[in-house]
């Protein structure tokens, strides 16, 4: 079956057959909040009110006379309640000691309604969802050092939640990535563990340098019901699953060099270890990035090479009569690549005038899959004027 994208009306044609969908959202949202400071201790608090309606039209076009197109209105009500409480060390000993602890706590409740016409023969069950979910936040800061070297190292524990949108859920239940014909989207759970140090020494007496920045966050993240977006070939389409439990361990470093002079040097690495691939497609395992910046006189010059080791993922590459799909795996190989960034501002009385240009895989190492540009080289220029 030969599936062709139309770029104008946003179809996807089958044969000669069309499916199109038209979309509109619409948003009405309330936000309260309350803040205060008692000596060493802030308090903070929050609501927030939510209705969003979703209006989806969908069908078939057989021909230009012959079609079958129904509308449908989706709505969604949510009520969201955060808290936070941070203790704050305002007498702070050297070399060492506890600069704050924090924790924050949201609560929500949504309510989803699905009109049951569109699913009659996907779900059985009510096409009302609730959803109550939880988070929490943990993190403590600690500091030490002196004029010439100082750090400053954090941990964090947090739990959190991410709830599918009325649109994903749609979009699930009309084309099952899993083949899970008529099973709902579930709520995806995370929960990550973070430490890092960033360790800052100042050159007074250096004749080029002015300060430095060494830093090391390690992290590791489990999941449960692990949301996965699968891209159909040759379209811009995304299409979301809830694949199973899953894990990532990583470590990101990251070395800076600010120079007395007019520019500053940036080297970051990062790594990950990801023992289910599947759960994260197209995510490269180490990534590289070095900056040169120069600042002078108002032009500013940002020079970027990067490079990404191999990474592999999958598109659906066919869908079936009764919407089954096939996964193809894809295989991008190891790629790097350079960014040059120039902006030139002037000041003329209270006028802030810039330029910029920016050039994008300057090396040019172009690659399309699927019809979709994965890669290609960009260049782009902004013109703008600011009044104070």
């Amino acid at each position: 079956q030969q599936i062709i994208i139309d770029p104008e009306s946003h179809t996807l044609r089958f044969d000669n057959t069309s499916s199109g969908t038209e979309i509109e959202d619409e948003q009405l949202q309330f936000n309260a909040e309350y803040a205060f400071t008692i000596d060493n201790i802030s308090l903070h608090s929050a609501y927030k009110r939510e209705n969003s309606f979703f209006n989806y039209s969908g069908g078939l076009e057989y021909s230009p006379d012959f079609s079958e197109m129904q509308g449908y209105k989706f709505k969604r009500s949510s009520n969201g309640y955060s808290a936070a409480i941070k203790f704050m060390n305002n007498q702070i000993s050297y070399p060492i000691d506890l600069e704050n602890i924090q924790f924050s706590f949201f609560y929500e409740q949504i309510m989803d309604h699905l009109p049951s016409s569109l699913f009659a023969d996907r779900i059985e069950e009510n096409s009302n969802s609730e959803w109550h979910e939880s988070s929490y936040m943990f993190s403590s800061t600690m500091i030490g050092g002196n004029n010439d070297l100082f750090f400053k190292s954090h941990f964090n524990y947090s739990v959190n939640f991410r709830i599918p949108t009325i649109y994903q859920q749609v979009t699930s239940l009309m084309y099952p990535v899993n083949n899970n014909w008529g099973s709902k989207l579930q709520t995806e759970y995370k929960v990550n563990y973070e430490l890092g140090t960033s360790i800052f020494s100042n050159f007074a007496g250096a004749l080029n340098i002015s300060q430095s920045e060494i830093s090391c966050v390690i992290f590791n993240s489990s999941y449960k019901n692990k949301f996965r977006m699968i891209q159909l070939g040759g379209t811009p389409l995304t299409l979301l699953d809830n694949y199973k439990d899953a894990n990532i361990f990583g470590v990101e470093t990251y070395i800076s060099t600010e120079f007395k002079k007019a520019g500053s040097l940036y080297f970051s690495y990062i790594k990950y270890i990801i023992p289910d691939k599947a759960a994260f497609p197209f995510k490269p395992e180490s990534k590289l990035t070095s900056k040169l910046v120069f600042d002078f006189k108002g032009l500013n010059i940002d020079l970027i090479y990067y490079k990404e080791s191999r990474r592999a993922g999958w598109i659906i590459n066919y869908i079936s009569d009764n919407n089954g799909m096939a996964l193809q795996e894809l295989i991008l190989e190891k790629y790097g690549n350079i960014d040059v960034h120039i902006k030139k501002t002037i000041e003329l009385w209270r006028l802030k005038c810039f330029l910029s240009a920016s050039g994008r895989n300057l090396i040019n190492n172009s690659l399309a899959l699927q019809g979709i540009a994965i890669r290609d080289r960009r260049f782009y220029l902004t013109i703008g004027v600011e009044f104070d």
